[in-house]
């Protein structure tokens, strides 16, 4: 679409993300490039609007170039932990933590958010670097008993003092009182609509209250 800002010299292999449609409806006037995907910048409103919406209402954003790194398996723990130089040890099924990965020389890989959805499964929500050729390496290099891939998942951001009523409407009242920062629930209390595969975790890039939607079927990306 030539008439889209920003993307006639794109090249044809950076991915859109499932929410790309209803960015472009939304107005938005730049892309960024993150993990190979186009993440929007701004949209037509304006900065100060957009910050507004985030310190006193409700924003929300595509971030699905947070790409996830799923590591399922007998060893999925031994490699989660051998990627991070934090202490994971203690971290809980439904909770998300903050982890720095770094080479041998102690040189930052990425930091990564850290999911825990079983004791054999794992996901890193990656910042911009490629972890999942990484984590890979490791993998073989140690020959560890674990799959390593790229799930068909998708965040989206839903950040602001009023984030919490709107999930409220979403998921119901009794989920979202009982999410901690940086817990999440997964599995059918979270598929919307009867149909549409969430995890929602109360996260996000901002200080404010907020959370993200991991979207696992982006063929729903433009209803949700």
């Amino acid at each position: 679409r030539e008439n889209i800002p920003g993307l006639m010299a794109l090249s044809p292999r950076l991915r859109k993300s499932p929410y790309f449609e209803r960015t472009i409806e939304h107005d938005v006037c730049e892309f960024t490039v993150y993990n190979r995907m186009l993440m929007p910048l701004y949209y037509g409103e304006g900065f100060d609007v957009e910050y507004k919406a985030l310190t006193e209402d409700v924003a929300v954003g595509d971030v699905a170039a947070e790409r996830q790194v799923e590591l399922l398996g007998p060893d999925a723990h031994k490699l989660a932990q051998q990627l991070t130089c934090r202490d994971i040890s203690k971290v809980r099924p439904g909770k998300c933590v903050y982890t720095i990965m770094t080479d041998d020389d102690g040189i930052v890989v990425n930091d990564p958010v850290l999911l825990k959805l079983a004791e054999d499964r794992y996901w890193f929500s990656i910042a911009d670097s490629d972890v999942l050729l990484w984590a890979k390496g490791i993998a073989i290099g140690q020959n560890l008993d674990v799959k390593v891939f790229e799930p068909d998942v998708s965040p989206l951001a839903v950040q602001g003092p009023k984030s919490k009523s709107l999930m409220s409407d979403l998921y119901g009242e009794e989920l979202v009182d009982r999410l901690k920062y940086f817990d999440f629930a997964h599995g059918e209390e979270t598929m919307l609509l009867g149909k549409i595969p969430t995890l929602l975790a109360r996260s996000g890039w901002s200080p404010e209250l907020g959370y993200e939607i991991y979207l696992e079927d982006s063929s729903y990306g433009k209803e949700l």
